[in-house]
């Protein structure tokens, strides 16, 4: 298994990853990212072996608008290269933590209010 790893999404629509605190970033757009209970789906130019675990920080705007933050644990199980050059990623997150669930909640409901505002 590969050494754990840190990665920062960033608020609303537009959502930064950071690896390695800080050594790298990538921005992904609303369609590089889903994320629900169970884990998530994301396209990066990074390619991870499949059971790496990643330590994750989620950043973004709580439905006040205030910065937030959440700490999760997640693991690989799937890398597939999509273009040259472009993997997809699926991870799960193995424990699923009340503080999790909320800000799943939160992070989606602010990227959808994104998506909506953009169509406008």
């Amino acid at each position: 298994m590969e050494p754990t790893r840190s990665v920062e999404l960033g608020r609303n629509e537009l959502t930064s990853i950071y690896l390695d605190y800080g050594a790298d970033a990538q921005e992904c757009l609303g369609s590089d990212l889903n994320i629900s209970e169970r884990g998530m789906l994301f396209k990066s130019r990074w390619q991870f072996e499949v059971g790496t675990q990643l330590s994750l920080l989620f950043t973004y705007n709580d439905p006040f608008g205030r910065p937030a933050k959440t700490e999760v644990e997640a693991l690989v199980v799937d890398c597939e290269e999509a273009v040259p050059g472009s993997f997809h990623h699926l991870l799960i997150f193995p424990e699923v933590t009340p503080e999790l669930k909320n800000a799943i909640r939160e992070i989606t409901h602010a990227r959808q209010c994104c998506r909506a505002i953009s169509l406008n």
